[in-house]
């Protein structure tokens, strides 16, 4: 083969060579920007009893991720199942105050800031990573419902 016949493949195939790789990057290089998640509510400001007793307003949390459940220590149905699984989801997080587990009580009169945290501790709940909120029944109600988007029904103790 001529040096000649030699330059023009090499020009071809390196040429053929450019084009594959610029058609397989251009999807990674030229992306459509990603869409913003959608907001569906805001939480307006709160102020409720933690598992401690100290109160606890949304200020608190500012700029953090919260995961959000909704119990009550009385439920034998789908509470503790939940719980274990807030339980689960606590334990494969990093350490650090990156995400918080919140966990909003549906039985406010019952549900003290004692009672909770003995619920808490059956649960393994860590100090500073998973809170257990109760307030008056109409802010819980408002808090979980209105602006949580989560179901609250009022069940009889029996």
């Amino acid at each position: 083969m001529s040096r000649l016949n030699f330059k023009i493949q090499f020009l071809i195939w390196g040429g053929l060579g450019l084009i594959v790789l610029a058609v397989v990057s251009a999807p990674f290089v030229f992306a459509p920007p990603a869409k913003p998640l959608p907001v569906y509510g805001a939480v307006t400001n709160f102020s409720l009893s933690d598992q401690d007793g100290k109160m606890v307003s949304q200020a608190d949390w500012s700029g953090q991720i919260c995961v959000v459940d909704l119990i009550f220590t009385r439920c034998l149905g789908p509470c503790p199942l939940v719980s274990a699984t807030m339980k689960q989801l606590q334990e494969s997080l990093p350490a650090g105050p990156a995400v918080r587990l919140v966990s909003l009580t549906s039985d406010p009169d019952y549900d003290t800031p004692s009672v909770l945290k003995n619920y808490g501790e059956k649960f393994g709940a860590r100090p500073g990573v998973w809170t257990f909120l109760t307030g008056p029944k109409e802010t819980m109600r408002s808090l979980a419902m209105d602006q949580l988007k989560l179901s609250m029904v009022d069940k009889p103790p029996s």
